[in-house]
């Protein structure tokens, strides 16, 4: 009796079907499925109806009828049904990858683009050997445009993708995020990420020029690889100003100021330069350690009447500064000759508290010293063998000298 009882109520909660009940559900699904087969949707459509009127449970059909179901919907145009399918397929089966990319589909069209990023991810969990689902993840975040939040899954999403695979349009993807505001993790992600790249054998060159601008400022021990890098992309772009400017400051942080220094003078043989007063003092200030006063000032006088502009008096009366503290311990008269013209051409650029320093500071001759060297108006010590009396700045001596 308690059998009985137990079928009865079974049978009326709806949790199992009388045979008749059973036969009835099978057989529409047999029609559906020969209607599909034969291409008949809205015949197919009908029928699949039916058989989920009949069974809304799956207790005899299994959920992948939804599938067909939805594929019939999508036949006759009605899209938003058939998103209703492939939803309750995804929610009953979340495994099921044809239900889940037309949902994501659907997240997609809908510009939900964070709901369907996580259903790429799960796609790409469990289906390892397809890494475009983790790329199709990457990309709706990044359409998403809040790289504040996403930045983070973006890069991890990528990263995974070019473990297995790589595409041109994702890696200028990961280019342009290189160039926005990064934490520090976000910076080592990408550049681990377009690390992977080149060690794949990728030849980019816009990559290389961001990892080697990543070693000159972050990582001296790869100092070598960038010059590398740098050196490749400047025999293919000899005219790229800016792939020059780096090499100059790979080997000047290598400390290889000779080879920093035949860039910088490669740099200012271009005919057109952005930050012109920038490149001459990046070549004075290499002259300077290398203690070649006289090319540093006649490249940098060359400069001034080219761009014709008095800034660059600065950099001249910094190459004199240098030559006259390059001198002994002891100041002397000559010495404090150089220091003056330095002090005219700091006066001409106004950098007038420069100038005034040189003469707080003793470094230019007094009213006592022009009395005792009165026949001295040029430096004449061996160190200055370098400056031409004839040379227009020279003319500060004599012009300083006569006003005491």
């Amino acid at each position: 009796m308690k059998i009985i009882n137990t079928i009865l109520i079974l049978v009326l909660s709806g949790m199992i079907f009388s045979q008749d009940d059973t036969y009835e559900i099978k057989k529409n699904t047999s029609f559906a499925v020969t209607k599909y087969k034969q291409k008949k949707y809205r015949s197919a459509m009908n029928y699949f109806e039916k058989v989920l009127k009949l069974d809304p449970d799956f207790k005899v059909v299994p959920f992948s009828i939804l599938d067909k179901q939805a594929r019939c919907y999508k036949e006759l145009g009605l899209e938003d049904s058939a998103t209703i399918a492939y939803t309750r397929l995804n929610q009953l089966d979340p495994s099921n990858e044809i239900a889940q990319k037309n949902v994501e589909y659907k997240h997609f069209k809908n510009l939900d683009f964070s709901k369907a990023a996580e259903l790429s991810r799960k796609l790409a969990v469990e289906n390892p050997d397809e890494p475009e689902h983790w790329k199709n993840a990457g990309d709706y975040l990044f359409r998403d445009n809040n790289f504040e939040n996403n930045m983070n899954n973006i890069l991890k999403y990528y990263q995974n993708y070019f473990k297995k695979k790589s595409d041109d349009a994702t890696i200028n993807k990961v280019i342009s995020l290189s160039k926005v505001k990064l934490t520090n993790e976000q910076s080592k992600l990408i550049i681990n990420i377009l690390e992977s790249i080149i060690k794949n054998g990728s030849e980019d060159i816009e990559i290389k020029r961001i990892l080697a601008k990543y070693y000159i400022d972050s990582h001296p021990d790869k100092i070598n690889t960038a010059i590398i890098y740098l050196t490749e992309i400047e025999k293919k772009h000899p005219n790229d100003i800016k792939v020059k400017q780096l090499l100059v400051e790979a080997f000047t942080n290598d400390k290889n100021f000779i080879s920093a220094l035949e860039y910088a003078g490669k740099i200012l043989e271009l005919d057109k330069l952005d930050y012109p007063f920038h490149d001459y003092n990046t070549y004075a200030k290499l002259c300077i350690e290398l203690k070649k006063f006289r090319s540093a000032r006649n490249k940098v006088f060359g400069g001034m009447k080219k761009y014709n502009d008095i800034s660059f008096s600065i950099i001249l009366a910094n190459i004199y500064n240098a030559s006259a503290s390059s001198g002994q311990e002891e100041l002397k008269y000559d010495d404090k000759l150089v220091f003056l013209i330095a002090f005219g051409l700091y006066n001409d650029a106004n950098e007038l508290s420069i100038a005034a320093k040189l003469k707080t500071n003793g470094l230019l001759p007094s009213k006592s010293d022009y009395f005792m060297n009165k026949d001295m108006l040029y430096p004449t010590g061996n160190n200055y063998n370098w400056i031409n009396k004839e040379w227009n700045e020279v003319k500060y001596i004599k012009t300083y000298l006569e006003g005491l």
